[in-house]
C-alpha cells in the first residue's frame, strides 16, 4: 500500500511539474512590457491605418511603439543606408518582396522561421496557414539568385498588398459611349478619342520616375501579359527579346506620347491619386487600391464615378497583374528582437488585420479569413468592378520578376529607357539593349 502510495505521488508531483513548466513557457502577450521598439514605415493611407491602432497593441503588450514616416520616393534609399550602416535605430521596417532579395543577401534583416516555430514567442492563434500562398511566399527566398519566389527562409510576413487595374471615369468613358479597353492597342484607341472629347483632361495617368515603382504595376503587368521575361535561365537580362517584347513597349511608348500625364517623368503614386481625385486624368493603369483610395465619399468630385477593368495587355492574350505585396520586417541589428517580433505577430495577425480591413482601408487582405468575412465583400459594394476584376485576375497575378539582388538597379535602368521611348530619345530597341548590357555588366 505503501509502495502505491509513493508512486501516485510521484506521477501527481510529475504530472504537476509538466503543468507548472508548460505555464511558465506558454506565451505571454506581456512578457516584454515596458520595453520600447521604433518602426520606420512608409507615408500611405494602409500606414495610416495601422498608425490608429498602435494602441490597441501597448495595450495588450505594454510594449511602447515609436516610428518615422518617409515618402515612398525616398524610403528605401535612406532605409538602405540605415541598414547598411548596420544601425539599430529601428528595429522592425516595412519592405517590399523585390527589397528582400537586396536585404536578405546583405543579411540585413532577420530570418523569422525560429520565431515562428518556438511556441514561447508565438501566440497560438497566429496561424500561418491563414496566409494567401502568395502573399507568405513573397517573404520567402532561398538567397540564389535566380531561385524560384518562395522558397528558402521567411524573411518578413506580409501585412497588405495589391494588384494591378485600369480604373477609370466611368461617366465619361459612358458619355462618349467608349468601352474600357481591354488590351494596349485599345487603350491606345481609347486615349486617342479622350484626348479629343476630353481637352480639359489628360487621357492616361501611370508613374514615370526612374524607379522601380514606375515598372511595377502597369509595365510589368503588360510585360508578362506578351510573356516577357526579365531574365532567362543563365540570368541574362532580356527585357529586350523577342521582337514582340520590343513593339510592346514601342506602343507603351505611344499612348503615353498620345496620352499620358504632361510631366510622366515626375509622376509617382501620389501624382496619379491627385490627378484622379482632382479629375485631370480619365483613367489610371496602377495599383487597383488606387482607385479604392480615389473613389472614397470625401472626394466628392469623382465619388460614384470610378470603375474598374482587367490591366490591358497583349492582343488576344492573358492580362496579367502584377502583384505587389507590403511586408513587414526585422532589422538583424535590432537589439530588441523578441519585442519586434512580438509586434510582427501583432501587425500581421487576424485581429489587426480583420479590423483595419472591415473598418478602416487596410485592403487588399493578405489572410484567406478576412477575403472568406462575408462583411468585408460588402465594402465594394459601391465600388464598380472591384472585387469582380481582383478575383479575375487572381490566377493570373504574381510578382514577376526574378529574384536578384541587383532588382533596384535593373528596376530604375528600364524605367529610365522607357523614359527616353515616351520622350523620343534614340531608338526604342537601342535604348532597350543597353539596359540588359548594363544590368549584365553589373552582375559579373
Amino acid at each position: 500500500m505503501k509502495t502505491f502510495a509513493a508512486l501516485f505521488l510521484a506521477v501527481g508531483l510529475f504530472l504537476s511539474s509538466l503543468f507548472i513548466t508548460n505555464t511558465v513557457h506558454a506565451f505571454d502577450w506581456r512578457a516584454h512590457e515596458g520595453e520600447s521598439i521604433k518602426l520606420m514605415l512608409v507615408a500611405h493611407t494602409w500606414t495610416d491605418a495601422t498608425i490608429k491602432r498602435l494602441e490597441k497593441f501597448t495595450e495588450l503588450t505594454g510594449i511602447q511603439v515609436t516610428y518615422d514616416v518617409l515618402p515612398e520616393e525616398e524610403y528605401f534609399d535612406k532605409l538602405t543606408l540605415i541598414l547598411a550602416g548596420r544601425s539599430d535605430e529601428y528595429d522592425v521596417f516595412m519592405t517590399g518582396a523585390q527589397q528582400i532579395w537586396e536585404f536578405a543577401s546583405s543579411n540585413w534583416i532577420k530570418p523569422l522561421d525560429g520565431y515562428i516555430a518556438d511556441g514561447k514567442l508565438t501566440n497560438p492563434d497566429f496561424d500561418l496557414d491563414d496566409f494567401l500562398p502568395s502573399m507568405i511566399a513573397a517573404g520567402r527566398w532561398n538567397l540564389e539568385s535566380g531561385s524560384a519566389v518562395g522558397s528558402g527562409s521567411t524573411w518578413a510576413l506580409p501585412w497588405v498588398s495589391h494588384g494591378s487595374a485600369l480604373f477609370y471615369r466611368k461617366d465619361i468613358l459612358d458619355k462618349h459611349k467608349i468601352a474600357p479597353p481591354k488590351n494596349l492597342q485599345q487603350l491606345h484607341d481609347v486615349v486617342v478619342k479622350l484626348k479629343k472629347a476630353e481637352p480639359d483632361m489628360y487621357p492616361l495617368s501611370v508613374r514615370g520616375t526612374r524607379s522601380w515603382a514606375t515598372i511595377h504595376p502597369s509595365v510589368l503587368s503588360w510585360f508578362a501579359s506578351y510573356g516577357g521575361k526579365d531574365f532567362n535561365a543563365d540570368m541574362e537580362c532580356t527585357i529586350d527579346e523577342p521582337k514582340e517584347i520590343v513593339d510592346a513597349h514601342k506602343l507603351w511608348g505611344k499612348i503615353l506620347k498620345d496620352g499620358g500625364p504632361p510631366n510622366y517623368a515626375s509622376m509617382t503614386w501620389y501624382e496619379v491619386f491627385s490627378d484622379m481625385v482632382g479629375g485631370k486624368a480619365v483613367m489610371a493603369y496602377d495599383a487597383d487600391v488606387l482607385g479604392f483610395f480615389v473613389h472614397q465619399p470625401a472626394n466628392e468630385a469623382v465619388w460614384g464615378k470610378i470603375a474598374w477593368t482587367e490591366p490591358p495587355g497583349k492582343p488576344d492574350g492573358q492580362n496579367a497583374s502584377a502583384l505587389w505585396v507590403w511586408l513587414m520586417a526585422m532589422n538583424a541589428n535590432s537589439g530588441k528582437k523578441d519585442s519586434a517580433w512580438y509586434f510582427l505577430q501583432w501587425v500581421a495577425g487576424k485581429d489587426h488585420l480583420t479590423d483595419a480591413a472591415l473598418n478602416d482601408v487596410l485592403i487588399n487582405p493578405v489572410r484567406k479569413s478576412v477575403w472568406a468575412n462575408p462583411e468585408f465583400e460588402k465594402r465594394f459594394a459601391d465600388h464598380t468592378g472591384y472585387y469582380r476584376v481582383f478575383n479575375a485576375t487572381t490566377e493570373n497575378s504574381g510578382l514577376y520578376y526574378t529574384p536578384q539582388k541587383n532588382f533596384f538597379e535593373f528596376t530604375a535602368e528600364w524605367a529610365a529607357a522607357i523614359q527616353k521611348i515616351v520622350a523620343g530619345y534614340g531608338d526604342p530597341e537601342k535604348n532597350l539593349n543597353q539596359v540588359t548590357k548594363k544590368i549584365d555588366r553589373l552582375k559579373k
